[in-house]
């Protein structure tokens, strides 16, 4: 697993449990993946002009994004399943 570059990597479970904040502080599936959408986008940027406050400053590569965006929606998810679940118990 190559950090930034590959599907998921050791930053993946970071981005799942932003998505199940997301889902708890009451955002929206829409809001939550465009959140992510315009993070994976200034984080380009962050890297550029900040490189020292990232531990792995490497770009992510498209693939890598897609996967963090994944990773936030599968949080974002599985805090609604459950939400599901106790409400019909």
């Amino acid at each position: 697993m190559v950090v930034n570059q590959d599907l998921f990597d050791e930053f993946s479970l970071l981005h799942l449990i932003s998505g199940v904040i997301a889902k708890k502080a009451g955002l929206s599936f829409v809001t939550t993946l465009l959140g992510s959408a315009v993070f994976e986008l200034l984080e380009i940027q962050l890297k550029t002009v900040g490189p020292s406050l990232f531990p792995h400053p490497s770009q992510d590569s498209s693939l890598n994004m897609f996967g963090d965006s994944i990773a936030v929606m599968v949080g974002w998810l599985i805090v609604r399943a459950a939400i599901l679940i106790v409400l019909r118990i």
